[in-house]
């Protein structure tokens, strides 16, 4: 099922052994299933709301036009999700593979038994936003209707967000941003 193209937003994250070859990984397959692909810089992270050792994480998010609707578009990254081997199951996972979040689909407000959009801790969390901000900065939140930039400067997450690596998607393939 195909319609009008939106640009969407997904945050990717992993915090097991492999975890930069996996996020690499990752955004290969993204960058197939999106067209206009682009991808942050990578961030090492503080686990959020984790038991004490759980190992960091290693955070991005991919901007992209998608022509899937927003259902089957979490679909499909729940399907790359398990490809990399995460299941995801009614307990909390502390190690993951692969975690994908569709963050945000266009301007759409959507809640359904599937899926939330926007994502509702979108805003809460600092190690979404840097590297959202850093791709996307004059991106609107539907609901809030501040940038993602403006989200940023007001989130009081104190969890660490450092730089990793730069994006591995080279600069020259990223176009800009235009879903402000």
């Amino acid at each position: 099922m195909r319609h009008s193209p939106q640009w969407v937003l997904i945050g990717i994250g992993s915090n097991t052994d492999a975890r930069a070859e996996l996020l690499h990984a990752a955004v290969e397959q993204l960058s197939a299933l999106l067209q206009e692909c682009r991808c942050s810089s990578i961030y090492e992270t503080e686990p959020w709301q984790c038991p004490p050792n759980t190992p960091a994480f290693l955070n991005a998010v991919v901007f992209g036009l998608s022509s899937l609707p927003p259902e089957l578009l979490w679909c499909e990254l729940a399907r790359l999700e398990r490809s990399f081997g995460r299941l995801r199951t009614a307990a909390p996972a502390w190690v993951r593979p692969l975690d994908l979040d569709l963050l945000l689909y266009g301007s759409w407000i959507l809640c359904s038994p599937l899926l939330t959009v926007p994502h509702p801790r979108l805003h809460l969390r600092r190690f979404v936003l840097v590297p959202a901000a850093e791709i996307a900065p004059t991106v609107r939140h539907p609901l809030l209707r501040l940038s993602l930039q403006e989200l940023l400067h007001r989130c009081d997450d104190p969890r660490c967000v450092r730089l990793y690596a730069p994006s591995p998607i080279p600069a020259a393939q990223c176009p800009s941003p235009s879903g402000s």
